[in-house]
């Protein structure tokens, strides 16, 4: 039986994919992502993968004919699953001590449970006739949005070398991402 969480978040996922459906192209396009599916996808990823995502519109703007420009900020928390399949490599030495061989879990430890910020910019490419996104471009700053909780950017070259994060905010993985 289903539970009220259950029946919310699942209306809330039509509510999402009738929006991207309404908003965008059957094949638009992020990086190298095509079709609503897609978009839909990495959403998924987010909400599965990070605790309590909540994006932030802080402007929008059209730039010119069928193009906005959209500023905002993700806020997520860092959960076990972001660690598992986001940053896999902080995975290994989790419960180690800080040390100069061992960094990495320490950074285990410090990322879990925090609440992270990142600037994020989009640029909106629209058809002329429908009105509906073509093309999405992104661009997430994860160094300031690591660079906060970690105090510096030789850690955060270290969490972000083998992440699963593109500076596009496409979630990527190897064969078994994804699969719980």
């Amino acid at each position: 039986m289903a539970t009220a969480q259950d029946i919310k978040t699942e209306a809330e996922t039509r509510q999402i994919l009738a929006i991207l459906e309404r908003s965008f192209t059957h094949d638009a396009a992020m990086g190298n992502l095509v079709g609503v599916d897609a978009l839909l996808e990495q959403l998924q990823y987010f909400s599965q993968y990070f605790g309590k995502p909540h994006l932030n519109l802080q402007r929008i703007e059209a730039v010119a004919p069928g193009v906005m420009a959209a500023n905002s900020t993700l806020s997520v928390t860092v959960s076990v699953l972001a660690l598992r399949y986001i940053f896999p490599h902080l995975m290994k030495h989790r419960y180690d001590d800080y040390d100069s061989e061992h960094q990495h879990g320490s950074l285990y430890q410090r990322l879990l449970g925090k609440r992270l910020e990142f600037g994020i910019t989009m640029t909106f490419l629209l058809d002329t006739e429908s009105c509906r996104v073509v093309r999405l471009e992104t661009k997430i700053d994860l160094v300031m949005g690591l660079l906060r909780p970690l105090g510096n950017l030789i850690d955060v070259s270290s969490v972000l070398e083998h992440a699963h994060i593109t500076s596009e905010c496409i979630v990527t993985g190897g064969s078994d991402f994804g699969q719980h």
